[in-house]
Order: C-alpha cells, then structure tokens, then sequence
C-alpha cells in the first residue's frame, strides 16, 4: 500500500517537473518558429508533393518535422535524409514504375521456400467451391488479358 502510494507521488511529481520545464522552455523560445510539413498518399498523385518542396527550397523555408502517407511517407523520408527535391524527381522519372508496381517478382529475389514450391509444382489445381470439384488449368502459360 505504501508502495503504490509513493510510486503514484514521484509519478505526479515527474509529470510536474516535466510540464513546468516545458513551460519555462517554451516562454524562453518564443521567437523559434518549428513548421511541420505532413504529405498524403494518394499513389502517382502524392508525387505532386515534389513540386511543393521545390518550392519550399526556393523560398528557403525550414522545415523541422516530415510526416507522410503511403507515397508521401516515402517522399518525406527521402527528403528527410537529404535528398534535395530535384533529386526525388530525377529518381522517380528513373524508375520503372511498372516492374516496381507489379506483384510478379523475379524467382531469385523470392524466398528459397517460395523458390521451391514454384520449382516443384508446376501446376495449381483449385478448387471450386460452388461445384465442390476441382478445376484443372486451361494451359500451363497464363495470358495477361
């Protein structure tokens, strides 16, 4: 009982310390402007975002804190580290955006129980649930179509 009792007063008496800290930090630097920059995702749309922190680098604004979505969080964090805006954009016109979208990944970048199952099996019976019977492939080569 008398345990909880002294945790709980250093508890309340941290909190104190902390906040009146805080508070006598925040009056001694009134004149210290933070801005944070929060991106959205969006996919190709979020790459818009470049265009704003090139116009941020020209207008020489400091930005203290990035946070982002999907896409955005993936431009913030290039940004963050220091990549400068013109940078971002000639990575992403670099990039081959429909290998990179895609979900058919080559067999060497699998791992070695995906590459031994693909290896091994060289074709998928399904099973239809409606007719309660398995369904054979139509061909070994699927068409993307």
């Amino acid at each position: 009982m008398i345990n909880r009792i002294i945790i709980k007063y250093l508890t309340v008496g941290c909190l104190c310390c902390f906040l009146l800290n805080s508070f006598t930090q925040a009056q001694n630097n009134d004149k210290i402007v933070r801005l944070g920059l929060v991106l959205s995702g969006g996919g190709a749309k979020g790459l818009a975002h470049i265009g704003v922190l090139k116009m941020i680098e020209e207008e020489h604004i400091p930005i203290s804190l990035i946070t982002g979505n999907s896409i955005g969080a993936v431009v913030g964090a290039l940004y963050s580290v220091g990549y400068s805006a013109k940078d971002i954009e000639e990575f992403t016109k670099k990039q081959d955006w429909d290998k990179l979208l895609s979900d058919d990944v080559e067999r060497r970048y699998k791992s070695r129980f995906k590459q031994k199952y693909a290896h091994q099996y060289l074709l998928k019976l399904d099973f239809d649930s409606e007719k309660r019977r398995l369904t054979f492939p139509s061909g070994l080569v699927k068409g993307k179509g």
